[in-house]
């Protein structure tokens, strides 16, 4: 995560969801950075699902979110 002036944050939460269901948690880094491990679950079938990692926002940053496909074939 980057501020607005070029700065990296860092100690902030981001929320994973895959296709709307919570997929867990994650604190930035020093980096900015937050990791995720995904495993896609058993029985999961072909297609396409939406990824979408959140920032809700605080006292100093605004909320953010950004959105992916992941494709299964």
């Amino acid at each position: 995560m980057v501020g607005a002036s070029g700065n990296y944050v860092s100690g902030r939460t981001i929320s994973l969801t895959v296709n709307g269901v919570s997929a867990g948690t994650a604190v930035t880094q020093s980096n900015g950075n937050a990791g995720f491990t995904y495993i896609i679950p058993s029985g999961t079938g072909p297609g396409t699902y939406t990824m979408t990692a959140s920032f809700a926002g605080d006292s100093l940053y605004n909320a953010s979110t950004v959105s992916k496909t992941l494709t299964i074939k």
